[in-house]
């Protein structure tokens, strides 16, 4: 497998091995809106390799992956990533000629304002939150962003869609898009489920 997803161009320096232990596994089902119904996770093997991790130096891992001798041209990263790594990656993005672009995928609500920094930056290129993810990215910005609070609070909630109203759900969304690239994103990709994706472009 590792072979393989190499030959495609995946930098797979990253991936650990441990003998005697499973790979884990996460099983999530959402909603029409895409917001997450129940999930079942499958993390037997983490403790295994949990010492292993820790023992590695995260700042350092991460810029030893920018090898002088390859450019990167995209690197997505999910909300699974500490504050601390995305800091790392995306500052050695900015310093890479072009400039690499960084993708977040925020997971879930809980760890969607990973992606700030401490000074509440965005440490990203583009977005692609549901939309409760979204509001809760737009709601720890609420400071920064520029945008109308009246809009923001006059647009309905993620649960629109519920009354039928599809519409109301994907305005929603467009808003939210509009309101993060706002707040510096290059571009975000609001996804509303079966209305499918809303994305806005600085």
């Amino acid at each position: 497998l590792t072979r393989s997803l190499s030959a495609s161009g995946v930098d797979c320096r990253g991936i650990l091995r441990q003998r005697g232990t499973r790979t884990p596994s996460y099983v999530a089902i959402h909603d029409a809106q895409g917001l997450l119904v129940a999930g079942v996770a499958d993390t037997g093997g983490v403790p295994g390799v949990s010492g292993r991790v820790a023992a590695l130096d995260a700042r350092a891992a991460t810029l030893a992956a920018f090898s002088p001798r390859r450019k990167y041209r995209v690197i997505v990263v999910d909300g699974n990533v500490q504050t601390d790594v995305l800091q790392s990656l995306y500052a050695a993005s900015r310093e890479q000629q072009p400039r690499c672009c960084l993708v977040f995928e925020p997971t879930s609500h809980a760890k969607a304002t990973r992606v700030l920094s401490k000074d509440g930056r965005l440490l990203c290129d583009v977005l692609t939150p549901n939309i409760g993810e979204a509001e809760v990215l737009v709601r720890a910005l609420s400071g920064r962003v520029v945008s109308s609070s009246r809009e923001i609070s006059a647009s309905p909630s993620r649960h629109g869609a519920e009354d039928g109203s599809k519409r109301s759900a994907a305005a929603r969304a467009a808003v939210l898009a509009r309101a993060l690239v706002r707040a510096g994103a290059a571009v975000c990709v609001v996804t509303a489920g079966e209305l499918g994706s809303i994305v806005s472009i600085h």
